[in-house]
């Protein structure tokens, strides 16, 4: 399949990035500074534009199959819009392309309208809200915008991302299964689900799962 990256040259989008080669896709990366790609610049398309310049964006999804948006938010309150602004021009774009199929990160603080949350992941979210305020708030905004959306979106939502490659132990669920994942397992289950149906139109949680034994 064609997919298109987008925030390939973040620590998650790095990890998305490898995982679709892996799973030999046809990848396009849309990125500001190729030169940020590192060794995946010579294993992927690479389309360079300003994510936050519409027509930069809506011009990277002609023939893609699918999108993974990887991009990132700003401890920064004046920049908590900047990630809403991107997935309107992703929606617009994949609208006037057909492109169907979304693939986001949003994060484990993100409320989902009717989800009733138990007591740990409230303390949880209540606790990631006090430490990172903007930077959630900034991703809610985002999620908001794809949520409106006609799109066949799903918007994984991991807990605290630490360094590492895949694990093979990610779970994919409506409840946490640990408080932690590696950049590889997110990168993983993201490039996964671009080509499922599973969870669409919904935000599951991405997580450690059990180690095997």
């Amino acid at each position: 399949m064609k997919v298109l990256v987008l925030g390939g040259t973040g620590d998650i989008g790095s990890a998305v990035l490898t995982a679709a080669l892996d799973a030999e896709h046809e990848v396009t990366a849309c990125v500001r500074s190729p030169e940020k790609l590192g060794e995946l610049r010579d294993r992927v398309t690479v389309v360079e534009g300003d994510l936050t310049d519409a027509a930069a964006v809506a011009a990277a999804m002609a023939g893609q199959g699918a999108v993974i948006s990887a991009i990132g938010s700003s401890p920064d309150r004046s920049q908590l819009d900047v990630p809403a602004t991107i997935m309107r021009h992703v929606v617009a774009g994949m609208e006037i392309a057909g492109v169907r199929r979304l693939v986001g990160l949003a994060g484990g603080a993100v409320d989902v309208p009717g989800e009733r949350k138990p007591l740990s992941g409230r303390i949880t979210t209540a606790l990631v809200r006090l430490m990172a305020r903007n930077v959630v708030e900034a991703k809610q905004r985002e999620f908001d915008v794809i949520a409106r959306s006609s799109l066949d979106w799903t918007m994984v939502r991991p807990p605290r991302v630490v360094e590492g490659g895949p694990t093979g132990r990610v779970e994919i669920g409506d409840r946490l299964h640990g408080f932690k994942v590696t950049r590889g397992d997110v990168g993983a289950a993201m490039a996964g689900l671009a080509t499922e149906s599973t969870w669409l139109r919904q935000a599951p949680y991405v997580s450690e799962g059990p180690e095997c034994t």
